[in-house]
């Protein structure tokens, strides 16, 4: 495994281009920048700067080769590479909040943007108006959406945000695309139909994806564990246990599932029927590098078993918030006495 250090600032989202000769990265600003592998060394080639705010995903189509990008600025744009120059097309999200994630549809004709405006704009090129528009999926969300994928369909769309579900909408665009068949997941898929809703987690759901054939999906979520939901077996199937939040989960090929964590540890590897999930230690196995992390925010509610982002234990933040209380209290009760401390 090779390692390349590319920026001293952190690297807040990624992206690689068909083959892997190419990577569009934010330095944890408004800029994208794409470095290209020239030999064994990565050379800077091209710097994107449109989004007024900091970018927070990037999604690069293998086919197209078009690059689109999302931000705090409530924006997203689609990139077009002509001639030696990255060109811009502004999409208007119709959002109020940060967007948070982006995904490229498997046909590469529509992509979705997950918001902390608790929705997702499914975005398409209207060839009449030559612009993009985009659609909105908004119930039953009800908070920020944290990750996205797609089903091999090109219809399906998984969902994972910070209200510790994790769901499967439809997300048919009738003017771009034909009537879909039915799956596993349902026969009927109207725009913005629920196809699945899990079962109440106990985090944040940082990581999503669908399996090769679209009938299972896995998630990782911010206590430390992994999901995995089959389209014709309804329990969830779930496997925890770990020390430190896991940020990503991969499908592979041959039928496994790979979690990425912040520190090297055993995976979980699911193998065969699916039915069983067992800890696997892969050092036979490269670990691909983990460029994206994710933060908890230590004020928010928290999942049992779950570190904030400072290290505190549960028992020392309830010793502070006690502290707190006690001296609120005091304060409530004997104003005079504190005041005179306060004057000393």
């Amino acid at each position: 495994m090779a390692y390349h250090s590319f920026l001293l600032e952190p690297i807040s989202c990624h992206a690689w281009n068909k083959d892997r000769t190419q990577i569009a990265l934010c330095p944890n600003n408004h800029e994208v920048h794409i470095y290209r592998k020239d030999g064994a060394k990565w050379s800077k080639v091209h710097e994107l700067k449109e989004h007024n705010g900091q970018v927070t995903g990037i999604d690069w189509a293998p086919e197209s080769n078009r690059l689109v990008t999302c931000g705090t600025d409530r924006n997203a744009y689609v990139w077009t590479l002509k001639g030696n120059v990255w060109k811009p097309t502004l999409v208007i999200l119709r959002i109020n909040r940060a967007a948070r994630c982006v995904k490229w549809s498997p046909k590469e004709n529509k992509f979705a943007v997950g918001s902390g405006s608790r929705l997702i704009s499914i975005c398409y090129f209207e060839q009449e108006n030559d612009w993009w528009v985009c659609k909105h999926i908004k119930k039953p969300i009800r908070s920020t959406v944290l990750s996205l994928d797609w089903h091999p369909n090109n219809v399906l769309l998984a969902a994972g945000s910070c209200d510790f579900k994790c769901r499967i909408f439809s997300a048919y665009i009738k003017e771009v695309e034909e009537r879909p068949s039915p799956t596993p997941w349902g026969s009927k898929m109207p725009f913005g139909e629920l196809m699945f809703e899990s079962s109440s987690s106990c985090g944040w759901v940082h990581s999503i994806c669908f399996s090769a054939s679209g009938n299972r999906v896995a998630w990782v979520s911010h206590d430390s564990t992994l999901c995995l939901a089959d389209a014709n077996k309804k329990p969830d199937l779930r496997a925890g246990g770990r020390q430190s939040q896991l940020l990503a989960v991969l499908h592979h090929g041959d039928g496994r599932w790979h979690e990425h964590l912040g520190r090297q540890e055993p995976g979980v590897s699911t193998e065969g029927s699916q039915n069983q999930m067992k800890d696997t230690a892969r050092s036979s196995q490269p670990r691909l590098p983990l460029l994206c992390c994710s933060t908890a925010a230590l004020l928010l509610p928290r999942a049992p078993g779950c570190q904030p982002a400072l290290g505190c234990s549960n028992t020392e933040i309830k010793v502070v918030v006690g502290l707190v209380l006690f001296f609120f209290y005091y304060f409530c009760y004997h104003p005079n006495l504190c005041w005179s401390y306060i004057a000393l």
